[in-house]
């Protein structure tokens, strides 16, 4: 089902809210500190009151496990939904779920199968 206009404003505010609250580095997390990440795409459900975040290693380079970086995420997501809070002007906030965002990795994938290079780990 296609998103309505609304929803799309609001995914790309969501996005733009919490890539500056990440980048305000804030958080005492050593997993957050040591990698940087960056939030790929917003899907918001059509009620708006939930909204996945994709989310990868900043230049697609990954120092800690993407599960290691999905769990600090979580810890953190209720600071991240009080800026959501204060930012949006919204009837409600949305309720964060992160998701690793693996486009990046399926796209790497089929581009070394059509140009017939070897496989990266």
């Amino acid at each position: 089902m296609a998103e309505s206009h609304r929803q799309q404003r609001v995914a790309e505010r969501i996005r733009k809210i919490l890539s500056a609250e990440l980048a305000k580095s804030n958080f005492s997390d050593a997993v957050l500190d040591k990698q940087p990440i960056t939030i790929t795409h917003v899907i918001p459900s059509p009620d708006l009151r939930h909204a996945r975040i994709f989310f990868t290693a900043l230049g697609g380079v990954t120092l800690v496990p993407v599960k290691d970086l999905k769990d600090a995420l979580t810890r953190h997501k209720t600071v991240l939904q009080a800026a959501l809070g204060r930012q949006l002007t919204m009837k409600f906030t949305p309720k964060l779920t992160f998701v690793p965002d693996d486009a990046f990795d399926k796209a790497d994938h089929m581009n070394r199968l059509i140009h017939g290079l070897p496989q990266s780990n």
